[in-house]
Formats: C-alpha cells, sequence, structure tokens
C-alpha cells in the first residue's frame, strides 16, 4: 500500500474530495487492522512483527519522522486510530481459548522512536496523549489499583478499554503475560531507550526526561504511603 498517495483535488468539486479523504482515512484504518489480525493469526512471528515494523517505521511509512513527503494527516489518523484497532484486533480475531499474549511494547515501539525523533511539537503531543500516555496510565491503573487515578494528559475515555490488551501483554518475548508493574517499568525503559538515542530531538528528550522524572517521583511517593500505612 502506498502511504503517502495524495488524494486528488478535483477543482471546485470540493464535495468529492471530501468523500476521497474520508474513503482513503478508512482504507488505512483497515490497513491497520489488516496488519495486526495477521500478526494476532501468526502469533506474533518475530520475521512477521519485524518486517510490520520495519514498514510503519521505514523513511515513507506512516510513522516516519520528519518526512515532508509523508503528510502530518496521515501519522495523526494512525495515532488516533492504532489503540482501537489493536484492542479491535485482540478481541475480535481469535477465540478467546486461544489468544496469544501481545509483545505490545515492540508494537509501540515505533510510536516512542517518533515522539523522541519528531520535530514537530504537534506530532509529539499527538503520539503522547493518543498513544503512549493512555497505555501508561493504563498501567499505572493496574500496578496501584487503590490509588486515586491521576488526572488524564488525554482528551478521550481511551484508558478503559485498554484494560483487556493489557492483562495479556507480555515482556521481552517471554510468551507470558506480565505484570502490570513490571510492563510498566518496561515500558518506561524502553521510551527512556528512544529518548537517549542519538537521533533525538532535544526538546522531546528533555520532556520525556521530565515525564520519567515524574513517574518515579510517583513511584517514590507510593512506597512512601505503603510504609506508613503498614507502620500504622
Amino acid at each position: 500500500m502506498a502511504w503517502c498517495r495524495q488524494v486528488p483535488v478535483r477543482g471546485n468539486a470540493h464535495k468529492t474530495d471530501i468523500v476521497s479523504i474520508d474513503k482513503y482515512y478508512m482504507l488505512m484504518r483497515r490497513f491497520l487492522y489488516s496488519g495486526l489480525h495477521l500478526l494476532h493469526l501468526h502469533a506474533f512471528d518475530k520475521v512477521l512483527l519485524d518486517r510490520y515494523i520495519q514498514i510503519m517505521r521505514g523513511s515513507n511509512g506512516p510513522l516516519a519522522s520528519n518526512n515532508v513527503s509523508v503528510p502530518d494527516s496521515i501519522t495523526y489518523h494512525v495515532c488516533d486510530t492504532y489503540l482501537d484497532e489493536l484492542q479491535h484486533t485482540f478481541l475480535s480475531s481469535v477465540d478467546s481459548e486461544t489468544k496469544p499474549v501481545i509483545p505490545t511494547l515492540d508494537l509501540l515501539a515505533p510510536f516512542m522512536d517518533l515522539a523522541a525523533t519528531s520535530t514537530s511539537k504537534q506530532m509529539y503531543d499527538r503520539v503522547m496523549s493518543r498513544v503512549l500516555l493512555p497505555f501508561l496510565e493504563t498501567c499505572e491503573k493496574y500496578a496501584r489499583p487503590s490509588r486515586p487515578a491521576k488526572k488524564r494528559r488525554h482528551e478521550d475515555d481511551e484508558v478503559d478499554g485498554l484494560e483487556s490488551l493489557l492483562l495479556h501483554s507480555c515482556v521481552d518475548g517471554s510468551g507470558k503475560a506480565a505484570d502490570a508493574q513490571v510492563l510498566r517499568h518496561a515500558s518506561w525503559q524502553r521510551l527512556i531507550a528512544a529518548a537517549s538515542a542519538p537521533d533525538t530531538y532535544a526538546p522531546s528528550r528533555r520532556k520525556l526526561y521530565a515525564l520519567w522524572k515524574e513517574a518515579n517521583e510517583t513511584d517514590e511517593d507510593g512506597d512512601d504511603e505503603g510504609e506508613s500505612d503498614e507502620a500504622e
């Protein structure tokens, strides 16, 4: 599929152009679902998974960094729909008794790399608010279920829909579902590794480090609260 195919502009046929764009966005969404569905059917075979990530993050892929030939609207649409399609694939494509665990961090790694390397503030904000922060907040919710939820950084209610995905996510190809706290820690480690890469955009790196510091402080506060409860 040619991700960067330009939707033709037909003079004054404005309504037709809008329909064409809508159809193209729908085609993109179906591509996301079909790719994830194929991975799911093959139990996330490493060769297929690596190829999928290569397509997504390739120089002309939908998650390419700072490529002016890839319209931002394409990347925005992928960010807006990716978690929905990942969840949809998980819930509907495989029988509940045979569902494989999901290498969620591998599937989210292209978005981590994009957030760390894009020179666009708008792109960074879109990736974080629509993909990475919802997942990290879900991990925190399950890692510390007794703590009050923090005010969400994103606009919608996607976090609740990620619960089943989280509960079937693995770390480092272990083949076993990981504990929420382990998954949360591994997610931050992967994100900070992306932020520490040589091609990272400095302002984005500082933002990611600041978020990581805040997450660590939250962990320390939670540990202190736990110690106080035990003392009482």
